[in-house]
């Protein structure tokens, strides 16, 4: 056999076992593979939508515990006082509450599981008496509260009504908190809406059927159903013309299955993870021929017939024959590059000499552009050098000029608040009293911004210290609120004062935290239209920090000059933000004053939405009171 007819039978076996290979690994590990990744995505839905329940179900959870230890629901069932009892419900069994704690259902059992008190609300957001809507729920809740655990303060679930899917968390109601026995029960329900199982499908990839009672159509059978009801947390999965039908439970106050779940998911995975595969596994196929033919020829040509050739020669040569051609071959071809050798290492030789000339023109060229780089690196070092002596100018010029604007405009606020109260005498006419308190205004006004020039120009310059103290940061929020009062009543705006509990005690510049405050509260203000909101919220952060934060529904401040109304006398320059006064200095120094108590200051803002702004103030700042302290 030749040496053509070997290669081209090699290479159809290595063809052909690759193909088989693919093919068989395709299907005996690729797929499942797949198969196991969709039954994976159809249990992750499912458990998705079961997370969605259990949140639902622990948020009325929190309700259902305030309530049931609460002492007021105690004495409501157990005190001798009519009067305290008509005051609980009064007060607190109102539709109002309903609205409040978006529930539609509201039962206080006693501890006989007898009805005590109930309320309903509808879909519509109405108030109605259970009868109406509700009227088989309280039998039913007796039933699950005389048949459920009696060791325990709450159990919860999902119970089918004649309006539809209802959410109901039961808690025993103690007294402040106490362990068993209980005074009754307190039963919480919020009607499961269509946007509710809407969301709850948004949640999977698939489509989701919600069915409460069992229905044979949905191809469950009646012994699968049966296992559902006897373990609520397992899944039932079935394949089905290319698609996976996903089963699952959600359980009522019993643990028993009550609502059945039909996820519907196309196993879009297996089937273009197949296509792929087989599509891969024939183009391969296809191009192996296609490199068969294509090694049969490169054999043939460039192989086989030049071996003949240069055979052919040899044995021509050793009969003594030298006067035969040797064949001459194409440039690239592989016999050729021996007859070639020697003039290619003498063109190497002339390449390398042109290369050489190359490389020391190109030093030349470099020499030069280093030279030229030397001389504007010195121009810019001038440059800066000539930038940085006209800011300290700049901070000098505003440092004096400040100070000599200080002296006139104190003799003006003071001359000016002399006759305003007529020390002296009266004035003559009640105008001129009203033109006292102006140029006072006025005055202090100016003095005001001179100041904050002066702490910019000693911020510019490093030479602005802190006058460091413990203080407490709720004395400094109230005293800030205490000087706004009487913008906030002006402006009409709704400002309110968010302080956690157990705050600590800072190490900090009294004055600088206390401006920086009422920078930032007097912009929250003035930037906030008439029945606007403004808050202020104080609290403790993880690492042991506090964060101050101001936000408001004022106008916002657009994305693009969030850093240009951080630089000293910046402004938005938008044909709104022209309506109010002001120079530009308050956000600055706030930041560069938190700066220098090694914080930080954040803005997050929406146009036409409004303003939040973070002051954070590190772990180092605190002083947190010691065990003894507290305990005194």
């Amino acid at each position: 056999m030749t040496l053509k007819f070997k290669v081209i039978i090699f290479t159809f076996v290595l063809l052909v076992a690759t193909a088989a290979v693919n093919y068989a690994v395709l299907y005996s590990f690729i797929m499942p593979a797949f198969a196991e990744l969709e039954q994976e995505r159809a249990d992750q839905d499912v458990r998705r939508i079961q997370g969605v329940f259990r949140a639902e179900i622990r948020d009325l959870r929190l309700n259902a515990i305030e309530w049931g230890v609460s002492a007021e629901t105690y004495n409501f069932i157990m005190g001798p006082d009519p009067s305290q009892k008509d005051a609980y419900q009064q007060f607190n069994l109102t539709y109002d509450t309903l609205e409040e704690l978006d529930l539609h259902l509201f039962l206080i059992y006693d501890s006989q599981n007898n009805l005590v008190w109930s309320m309903g609300r509808a879909v519509n957001d109405t108030e109605i008496s259970i009868d109406e809507i509700f009227h088989d729920v309280p039998t039913t809740l007796q039933t699950y509260l005389a048949d459920g655990q009696q060791d325990t303060n709450f159990f919860s679930g999902l119970m089918t009504t004649s309006q539809g899917p209802v959410l109901i968390v039961t808690h025993r109601i103690l007294r402040n908190g106490d362990s068993l026995p209980s005074a009754g029960t307190i039963v919480l329900g919020r009607l499961l809406s269509q946007q509710d199982i809407e969301r709850f499908e948004r949640q999977v990839q698939g489509e989701v059927d919600f069915i409460f009672g069992h229905d044979l159509d949905l191809g469950l059978s009646l012994e699968d159903w049966g296992s559902l009801q006897k373990d609520y947390t397992k899944t039932i999965q079935k394949f089905e013309n290319g698609h996976i039908l996903t089963y699952a439970a959600i359980p009522n106050m019993l643990g028993q299955a009550e609502v059945l779940i039909r996820i519907h998911t196309l196993r879009d995975i297996t089937i273009a993870g197949s296509n792929s595969a087989l599509s891969t596994i024939l183009v391969m196929f296809v191009i192996g021929m296609i490199t068969l033919v294509i090694v049969r020829v490169f054999v043939k040509v460039d192989l086989i017939k030049p071996m003949n050739e240069l055979s052919d020669v040899m044995e021509s040569l050793m009969e003594g024959k030298h006067n035969i051609d040797v064949p001459v071959y194409q440039k690239h071809h592989e016999f050729g590059r021996i007859a070639r050798t020697l003039e290619v290492f003498r063109q190497n030789l002339q390449e390398r000499s042109k290369v050489e000339m190359s490389l020391q023109r190109a030093y030349e060229e470099l020499e030069q552009e280093h030279a030229i780089q030397e001389q504007l690196t010195h121009q810019l070092a001038v440059a800066k050098d000539e930038a940085e002596m006209s800011s300290r100018t700049k901070t000098a010029f505003l440092a004096n000029m400040s100070h000599e604007l200080r002296t006139p405009l104190n003799a003006v606020i003071g001359f000016s608040t002399t006759m305003e109260k007529e020390v002296f005498g009266p004035l003559g006419h009640v105008k001129y009293k009203e033109y006292a308190r102006d140029i006072a205004a006025s005055g202090e006004h100016l003095l005001s911004i001179i100041d904050d020039i002066l702490d910019v120009s000693k911020v510019e310059a490093g030479k602005l210290d802190l006058l460091e103290e413990v203080v407490d940061i709720e004395d400094i929020v109230q005293s800030a609120m205490s000087l706004t009062h009487e913008r906030t009543q002006h402006a009409g705006v709704n400002v309110r004062v968010e302080l956690a509990e157990g705050l600590p005690r800072l190490n900090a510049d009294r004055r600088k935290l206390k401006q920086v405050l009422l920078n930032l509260v007097s912009n929250a203000i003035k930037f906030t239209d008439a029945g606007g909101n403004v808050t202020v919220s104080v609290s403790c952060v993880r690492d042991g920090g506090v964060m101050i934060v101001v936000a408001d529904t004022g106008i916002g401040i657009a994305a693009h000059v969030l850093e240009k109304v951080l630089a000293p006398f910046g402004r938005a320059n938008t044909p709104r933000d022209r309506n109010y006064e002001g120079t530009g200095l308050g956000l600055p120094l706030s930041k560069s004053f938190i700066e220098l108590h090694g914080g930080t200051l954040t803005i997050n803002s929406v146009l036409g939405t409004g303003t939040e702004i973070t002051v954070y103030l590190p772990k180092s700042r605190t002083i947190r009171a010691s065990t003894s302290q507290m305990s005194s």
